[in-house]
C-alpha cells in the first residue's frame, strides 16, 4: 500500500492530495477525497459553497480523469481519535447519502 495519496483510476495516476488543494483554492474550508470503490469521491467543507460550483471549479482546474464523480458538502469533517480526518466516517457520509437518493 503507498503512503502518499496517489491511487490508480482507470488506468491514470491520480494524487487526492493534489485535488484537495484545488479545492481548498475554491474556498473550501477543509476537503478529503476519497476512491470509494472504482470512483472518486470528494467531501467538503464550506460556509456557502454549493456541491455543484464545487464539482464546476474541479472541472475546470484538473485533468478530466483527477475530477471526482461525486462532490459532497458536509457540515463538519468528522475527525478520529488522533485528531485525524476520520475517512471511514466519510464512507459511512457517503453510504447513507447514496441510499437516500
Amino acid at each position: 500500500k503507498r503512503i502518499d495519496r496517489q491511487i490508480k483510476i482507470k488506468g491514470n495516476r491520480v494524487d487526492l492530495s493534489e485535488i484537495e488543494s484545488v479545492m481548498r483554492q475554491a474556498s473550501c474550508t477543509s476537503a478529503r477525497c476519497l476512491q470509494i470503490e472504482e470512483s472518486l469521491v470528494a467531501f467538503f467543507v464550506g460556509p456557502s459553497m454549493a456541491e455543484a460550483d464545487v464539482f464546476a471549479y474541479l472541472t475546470s482546474r484538473l485533468a478530466p480523469y483527477s475530477v471526482p464523480h461525486l462532490v459532497l458538502r458536509v457540515e463538519t469533517m468528522p475527525f478520529n481519535i488522533s485528531g485525524k480526518i476520520d475517512n471511514s466516517a466519510l464512507h459511512v457520509i457517503y453510504q447513507n447519502r447514496v441510499e437516500y437518493e
